[in-house]
């Protein structure tokens, strides 16, 4: 648990790089949705002295322990939260995809997120999860739509342009936009798709 004037890691938007921290304030909440009890923390950057924002919240770490998570970072230019409705194994690949591309490798982070998307079709019983056949057949079962798709494929042949012996480099906005593009695909599949089912059970109670 963070007290002020504690130093912290997260990463800075500014020193695009994980730095230490230092605990100004913070504000301690236990919000429903969540279920757990959080922090919000302003810190400053001890490298560049900038101002940062960051949320964690507590999770059970052992048998009868429970400590808080490492810091997001909130403000400024926020990180897409990362759902707990996702499997181990996706959210663990989009994890390691995130430090690769904070550590500026950005080939490793086009390789991870099209783990993470293999992951996705293990996960949904494909039998051809390798990326190419897995994102077709995830289509045909209408686990995702033709846009997701499509974001998919793009995301593939990046994938494959990190993971190959090529000339062609994949720049770090076009890495941002692949964790961005599995991201979004992995919350519609895990997330968005269980609140419609939701909203729609909800709809049938009221008619």
């Amino acid at each position: 648990m963070a007290k002020v004037g504690d130093t912290t890691i997260i990463e800075c938007s500014i020193c695009e790089a994980m730095v230490s921290a230092q605990v100004l304030a913070l504000k301690e909440d236990f919000p429903e949705e969540v279920g757990a009890p959080i922090q919000i923390l302003f810190l400053e950057c001890a490298s560049c002295k900038g101002t940062l924002v960051g949320y964690t919240e507590m999770i059970q770490i052992g048998h009868s322990e429970w400590d808080f998570t490492r810091p997001d970072r909130v403000w400024p230019d926020p990180k897409n939260s990362i759902s707990w409705k996702l499997p181990n194994s996706v959210r663990d690949s989009i994890e390691e995809a995130r430090k690769c591309f904070g550590a500026h490798v950005y080939s490793a982070c086009a390789v991870m997120c099209g783990r993470a998307l293999e992951s996705v079709c293990k996960e949904h019983g494909i039998k051809n999860w390798q990326l190419q056949k897995g994102l077709k057949e995830l289509k045909e079962k209408g686990i995702i739509d033709g846009r997701l798709y499509d974001w998919g494929e793009a995301l593939r042949e990046s994938r494959n342009i990190g993971a190959h012996a090529t000339d062609t480099k994949i720049t770090r906005d076009d890495a941002k936009d692949i964790l961005d593009f599995t991201i979004a695909i992995c919350d519609y599949v895990y997330v968005l798709a269980d609140k419609y089912e939701s909203f729609k059970k909800r709809q049938l109670k009221k008619k």
